[in-house]
């Protein structure tokens, strides 16, 4: 962007300060496991966005909706594996569960180079939109004068 140009950004996921800025270890509050899915698209929880935004739209799975992924797991499992997964063994399934989560380095968004350019592209975008906005205001202002004055 040009010199003298600034704009705040503001990312409305709850999630979002964790990425950029690290976490320590997690272990559930209120619950037995962690669960997520992978691609995080068929986690039911989230109606077919990929994340939630805010805190409260995240839900615990309903009973039946664990059963199910559970079963696909398990036939996932016996296609890998032949048989049930050991503990020791990698998860494979749509749906992993875990008791506790390691902590997570920070990724300042600005350091990733595909968010950069996804910032400076709507940031493009919205200069240009702007832009375009005020001639239209400027245009329509001058079809409604008789004449126009100014410094061209």
């Amino acid at each position: 962007m040009g010199e003298g140009l600034s704009s705040r950004l503001h990312i409305p996921h709850y999630w979002a300060i964790y990425v950029h800025e690290g976490r320590g270890a997690k272990t559930p509050q209120n619950t037995i496991y962690f669960v997520w899915f992978v691609p995080a698209s068929i986690d039911p929880r989230f109606q077919g966005r990929q994340t939630p935004e805010k805190k409260a739209d995240v839900r615990r799975l309903f009973g039946k909706e664990f059963a199910y992924w559970m079963s696909i797991n398990r036939q996932v499992e016996k296609q890998v594996y032949g048989r049930r997964r050991k503990p020791d063994q990698p998860q494979v399934g749509p749906m992993r569960i875990a008791k506790k989560v390691g902590p997570t380095t920070a990724r300042p968004f600005f350091e990733n180079q595909s968010f950069r350019q996804a910032v400076q592209e709507l940031a493009t975008k919205f200069l240009a939109g702007s832009f375009t906005a005020e001639m239209q205001r400027f245009a329509t202002e001058l079809s409604q004068k008789d004449s126009v004055q100014g410094n061209f």
